[in-house]
């Protein structure tokens, strides 16, 4: 019989026997009548903490070799099995699909095509990770540029350099284990199969996703990197080919996956006559306190810090500002993608164990036009890199003197490519009136706190696309049948997973 079981609550320092024995006492049974349990979710429950109490939160599934009355236990239901996911037979076509773009969307779009036979290309505009890593290095380091392959632009998209966020609020459970698993097997831990907010780390997603894409290739996957797209040929509403590096590229079914920077890829589709729509967005500016203070915050006291892992948080003020991408133990780092524009982003290593957290606070905007959306952006990021020196140092202040430049720097801070900065020159001024009202407000709600330390760094722009690109229920482009956009850039999806899972879906479609 297996079992679906709700709300156990252990401490932090539990072992599998402890669990266990929780299970069983939930089921009213001994121990070693459990023939095995799985963790589905795990969640961190801090609400006590003042009390001094905290507590992991975990669902559970359970096989146990007896017939049981579920009625009378508490938050059980029985699992009745349902029949493996089959995907129709899809009739072969002799040109293979085509992926743009090798972040998430991207990927998990190739990944689905070649695990049913479909041997898909997959073009990248940036480099592969590797030499990625040496293109931001120079940028970090010394301000230098590749306009390609940056902190944006390349192999496993933005994620690969902020921290590889795995969270969902998707109800999409089959797909969402798709997304765990393949992680898993590609060399992540074990906790990204069942925590709900599980942070694989920059430095590991390096190394994961490589593999990812070897898995591809020996599925009969074909890799191009440092290869732009320029051109879609369009011939009676449906995609015949694409322009690549000048060279034409046969082919019917294209799954867009450009990520939400490549304003570019918006030309290009405007041009081709797929329909734009302005949609809602938010920028802002990173906060950055010191992860020890976040840590006392939110967990009370450190006792259980080696179990639990740098402490994340979350705060909003209702619709007018919300906090966006923590980053326990991490850095603020400066991004770029092009010359002349400079804005902010976070990211942290798979041990959380620098000595600053952040995270971006946001103001929602919205513009009649996508046109209008791309210029706010872009005054902001022009702004920053004209006031940081011309040489990529980000903007930063701190909460007491925004939005006008601190006198001197703090010394202990994660980014020390930075400059002080006058915030008005950068921000529109009510964004700037509301952030000085917001940003404290929101912070008095973790206690310890030092606000009038707190350091601002910005402007934040790219937390989301200002554009969607209209597509219908067979996910492709409303104008032009077998072009497929997915994942942020296609302004359907926030993040890693929900990326991911945009893309498996699509290719799923795209074989029916």
């Amino acid at each position: 019989m297996k079992l679906k079981i709700l709300q156990i609550k252990l401490a932090p320092n539990y072992t599998s026997d402890s669990l266990q024995e929780a299970v069983a006492k939930r089921l009213n049974l001994q121990s070693n009548e459990i023939l095995n349990i799985t963790i589905d979710r795990r969640s961190i429950d801090a609400r006590d903490r003042l009390k001094g109490e905290i507590y992991y939160i975990f669902n559970i599934t359970a096989e146990v070799n007896t017939d049981l009355n579920i009625e009378q236990l508490w938050q059980v239901t029985e699992i009745k099995e349902e029949p493996d996911y089959v995907l129709p037979e899809c009739p072969a076509s002799k040109i293979r699909p085509v992926v743009i773009g090798a972040g998430p969307a991207g990927l998990f779009a190739a990944l689905t095509l070649a695990k049913n036979g479909l041997k898909p290309i997959i073009y990248e505009r940036g480099k592969e990770v590797k030499e990625r890593k040496i293109d931001v290095g120079l940028f970090w380091g010394q301000g230098i540029i590749n306009h390609e392959s940056n902190v944006l632009y390349g192999e496993g998209g933005a994620g690969t350099f902020s921290d590889g966020k795995i969270t969902s609020r998707s109800k999409d459970r089959r797909r969402t284990r798709i997304v765990r698993q393949t992680f898993f097997d590609a060399g992540a831990a074990k906790e990204v199969l069942y925590d709900a907010a599980f942070h694989i780390g920059s430095d590991k997603l390096a190394q994961i996703i490589p593999t990812i894409r070897k898995q591809i290739i020996n599925l009969g996957g074909e890799f191009h990197f440092n290869s732009k797209l320029s051109r879609f040929n369009i011939e009676n509403g449906k995609l015949a080919g694409l322009i690549i590096n000048n060279q034409e590229i046969i082919a019917d079914k294209c799954f867009l996956a450009t990520g939400h920077s490549a304003y570019d890829t918006y030309n290009i589709l405007e041009l081709s006559g797929a329909e734009l729509d302005s949609k809602p967005f938010a920028t802002g500016v990173r906060v950055e306190i010191p992860q020890s203070v976040i840590n006392l915050s939110q967990y009370g006291n450190t006792d259980f810090l080696k179990q639990l892992g740098s402490a994340s948080f979350s705060l909003t003020l209702g619709k007018d500002c919300y906090s966006f991408c923590m980053c326990p133990g991490g850095k603020i780092i400066p991004c770029s993608t092009e010359a002349g524009s400079l804005f902010t982003n976070g990211m942290s290593l798979s041990t959380r164990t620098g000595q600053m957290g952040n995270a971006a606070f946001l103001l929602p905007q919205k513009f009649d036009t996508f046109s209008d959306g791309y210029q706010f952006i872009k005054r902001q990021e022009n702004a920053a890199y004209n006031l940081g020196n011309r040489d990529f140092s980000l903007p930063l202040t701190t909460v007491k003197e925004f939005p006008y430049s601190c006198k001197t720097l703090p010394e202990t801070r994660s980014c020390n490519r930075s400059i002080p900065a006058d915030f008005t020159k950068i921000l529109p001024e009510k964004m700037c009136d509301d952030l000085k009202i917001f940003i404290p407000k929101m912070l008095t709600k973790m206690k310890g706190v030092e606000i009038d330390s707190a350091i601002i760094a910005g402007p934040e722009t790219r937390s989301s696309s200002p554009v969607r690109v209209v597509r219908n229920e067979k996910m492709e482009c409303t104008k032009i049948s077998g072009l497929y956009p997915i994942g942020e850039g296609a302004g359907y999806a926030g993040g890693i997973m929900s990326s991911a899972i945009d893309g498996i879906k699509s290719a799923e479609i795209s074989m029916i």
